[in-house]
Parts: C-alpha cells; sequence; structure tokens
C-alpha cells in the first residue's frame, strides 16, 4: 500500500479533542507522547503512539522513540505496510477508503529482532471531500471606540470539511484594522484555531473590512471570508491650523476667515459651540453654536463661521483666541484652542505730496530776488481717517530763500512742520 511522509506538524501529535477522529487503543498501556524516548524494556515497548485521519484516503500513525533502537515496522491489520528509520517515528497510510475504520500495530527494531508493541491504534476515515474553513462570528464589529485607542478580538477559524487544510494565512483590508496573532497554520475536519484581529482607529469615521483566511483544501487553494467593522465617537476637526494671524489692518477696518468644522465621525457630535476671546474679535454666520446656545453637528456633517477682526484700538492684538468644544457621544471634548494674531495700524492716511519739497536755486552763487530768485510756492496735503473722523486737510509751503535773506518765506502753512499734520495725528 502507498505511503507518503507526515507533514513536520504532526511528529508529536497523536491525541485530539472534540471528536476529530474515531481512535481507540486496544490496551490500556497504549498512546504515549510520541516525543519522548521508551526507556523502559524492549519486551514491554508501548508501540504506535496514537493515530488520526487526514482526509478520506489518509491516515496518519505516530510510533513511540525507543533509545538504541534499530528502527520500527508498521501493521495495518496483519499487513505489513512501512519500515521506517531509527529516526523516523511517523508515517502517512495513503490510499484508503472513505469511512473505513483501520487498526495498526507498531513494532521495535532492536539488535535486529521485531518486538511487538502492547497496543494497537484504531482509526476511521473520513467521509470524500475538501477541507472548507467557516470564519465566526461574521460579521463582528467592535462597536464604537475613542481615536487612537485599541481593542483585539479573536475570531474562530474551523474546518467543517472533510480534508486536511493546510497553508492558514489570514490578512485583513480596512483602516485602522490589523491580524496581530494567529493560531492557524493547518486544520484537521473538525478542527479550530484562532486569528486576532486589533481595531485602532487613527482617523473618525466608520471602517468596514474584510479578514480573509487563505488555505489549501487538499486540491485547490481558497479563502475563508468574514466581515469586521468599527467606528469611533464623533471627531470633530476645522479646516484652519491652530493659529490665525490677520497680520496689518488699518484700525476700524475689517478682515475675516471662514472656518469649516468638519464631524468624521458617523455619529452626531452635539453640544458644539464656539468660545472666542480678544479684542477687536467677532463672529458671523455662525452655525456652529456659542456657548449657552449649543449647536448639533450630524455624521459626516459640517457647521461654519466667520472670524472677523475689526480693531478700533491701534496696536497688537492682545489674548486672542477661539475654541470648540463637543460631546462626542461618550464625554466632553474640544479641538486644540487656536490662537489669533493681529496688529492695527494708525488709521490717519496721509495723502502725495510734489517731490520738490525746496525749490532749486536757478544759480550759485544766489543772485538777488530781481534777478531770478525763486519764489515760495504751496500745494495741499490731505489725511484721511479710517475710524470715520472728519478729513483733513492743509497747505504746505516750501521755502524759497535762505533764512538770512530779507525776502525769506518760513516753510509751513498750517501743516506744521514737514512730514507732520497738526491737528491730525493722535487722533485715535
Amino acid at each position: 500500500m502507498a505511503a507518503e511522509r507526515a507533514h513536520p506538524r504532526f511528529v508529536n501529535k497523536f491525541a485530539l479533542s472534540g471528536g476529530l477522529v474515531l481512535l481507540s487503543l486496544l490496551a490500556t498501556a497504549g498512546c504515549k507522547d510520541s516525543s519522548s524516548l521508551w526507556s523502559g524494556t524492549v519486551g514491554d515497548y508501548p508501540g504506535c503512539a496514537g493515530g488520526f485521519a487526514l482526509d478520506s484516503g489518509r491516515i496518519h500513525v505516530g510510533v513511540k522513540p525507543k533509545a538504541g533502537a534499530d528502527g520500527y515496522k508498521i501493521f495495518r491489520g496483519s499487513t505489513w505496510v512501512a519500515t521506517l528509520g531509527a529516526n523516523t517515528t511517523t508515517f502517512v497510510d495513503t490510499g484508503l477508503s472513505p469511512l473505513t475504520t483501520y487498526t495498526y500495530r507498531c513494532t521495535v527494531i532492536y539488535n535486529q529482532q521485531s518486538w511487538n508493541g502492547r497496543a494497537d491504534v484504531t482509526v476511521r476515515t473520513y467521509a470524500p471531500g475538501p477541507a472548507n474553513l467557516v470564519v465566526s462570528p461574521t460579521p463582528y464589529s467592535f462597536g464604537r471606540l475613542p481615536l487612537n485607542a485599541s481593542l483585539t478580538h479573536a475570531l474562530l477559524v474551523k474546518n467543517t470539511g472533510n480534508a486536511f487544510a493546510t497553508e492558514i494565512v489570514p490578512s485583513i483590508t480596512g483602516a485602522g484594522l490589523s491580524v496581530v496573532s494567529t493560531t492557524c497554520s493547518q486544520l484537521l475536519p473538525s478542527e479550530t484555531c484562532t486569528v486576532s484581529v486589533e481595531f485602532q482607529p487613527t482617523v473618525g469615521g466608520p471602517v468596514a473590512g474584510v479578514l480573509s483566511v487563505g488555505f489549501n483544501d487538499g486540491t485547490r487553494a481558497r479563502t475563508a471570508f468574514a466581515s469586521v467593522n468599527g467606528s469611533t465617537f464623533a471627531i470633530l476637526t476645522q479646516s484652519v491650523a491652530n493659529s490665525v494671524a490677520f497680520g496689518d489692518v488699518l484700525a476700524c477696518t475689517s478682515n475675516s476667515i471662514t472656518v469649516t468644522v468638519a464631524n468624521s465621525s458617523d455619529l452626531a457630535a452635539t453640544g458644539v459651540h464656539v468660545t472666542l476671546l480678544g479684542t477687536g474679535l467677532s463672529l458671523s454666520s455662525n452655525s456652529c453654536g456659542t456657548p449657552g446656545a449649543d449647536a448639533t453637528v450630524g455624521g459626516a456633517s459640517s457647521c461654519h463661521f466667520t472670524l472677523n477682526y475689526h480693531p478700533l484700538l491701534v496696536g497688537a492684538l492682545q489674548g486672542g483666541s477661539f475654541a470648540i468644544s463637543y460631546f462626542d457621544g461618550q464625554g466632553l471634548q474640544s479641538i486644540a484652542t487656536t490662537t489669533v494674531t493681529g496688529n492695527s495700524l494708525n488709521p490717519v492716511t496721509v495723502g502725495s505730496a510734489p517731490s520738490n519739497l525746496t525749490y532749486p536755486l536757478r544759480s550759485n552763487p544766489r543772485p538777488p530776488l530781481s534777478q531770478g530768485m525763486a519764489a515760495p510756492t504751496t500745494f495741499p496735503i490731505t489725511a484721511t481717517n479710517t475710524c470715520g473722523s472728519p478729513v483733513y486737510s492743509c497747505t504746505y509751503r516750501t521755502l524759497g530763500l535762505a533764512s538770512t535773506d530779507p525776502n525769506y518765506v518760513p516753510a509751513g502753512g498750517d501743516c506744521g512742520a514737514l512730514g507732520s499734520l497738526v491737528n491730525v495725528s493722535g487722533v485715535i
């Protein structure tokens, strides 16, 4: 009868649980762990260590190793089916009939003599058919977790077929889902193993994944599947970074920015509100709520508000910030406080003036005025105030003669000294 070498996984395996195979020992001293040597007398050799069916046509048989043995013989009934070397203690009998019971006897060859073992092993083959793996439960839900929290669950894999399942390799898809460990590599019919899956969400929202367990059913490669899902509590994120800079703004004018607050989870965020600090800052078009007037942001939806900077005093904005608080379904949460900076400029703007602020002399040394000395001239300067005060205007007069000249006229006019505006600066 044909035979094949056993898979290494089963070198020491002889006892199975859960009724995987029909195995009976015909003597009480029979089935011992085949991984340890038998140190008793040769005449008391235990024999077969155990046996189990691999499928409808193969049976695995183990022998108890004996120190100093020359080898082992295996008999199926009265038929001698295999001789094993001194270092080989497993044998796979092939070409058997389905649903048939076979009895094996193992003997030890010692000093060129064959000694019968004291126990026979009886094994029944399975019905025809390939291996079939089933993963349970499916679907499996991790429920809701806080962001970056983790939870692990072991899913059960069972061989419901009639053959030995080999080459078992699990994998999983889905953001935040991973296979962290497995006890699965090969499964006899009705045998089980586990695949441990971890869910650790790093982004908000629901996750739907698929656990795939690839295996060889004895004839071809196949895959068993289970759906796995999970989600997070409500998670709000904002469209701006944790700092907003308005830069330079003229006093009594405005600059603004629109902020979008999005809920990436499928669970509504409640109690949403924006807390604002800073003189000159205000909110408009706000659907995100304020303290005492909370809003709700549904799953996979968003709210918006416009942040305005309208300074009335000259200088840097002090202590500007806003913060968004909400209830995520488990507890009170908040987005990190966002700082707001800006600088208010003097609202007075001076209009442009001609470039010839001093008339050039026609010659040097200076001739008398009657010979063409340039005369003083005047031009207007206008100043505006963005905070709404009246528009100021004045006239600046250039200096046309040297101060020692009898015809000298001082520069100025109602604008005061060059580059300044009397009664205009410091109106804020």
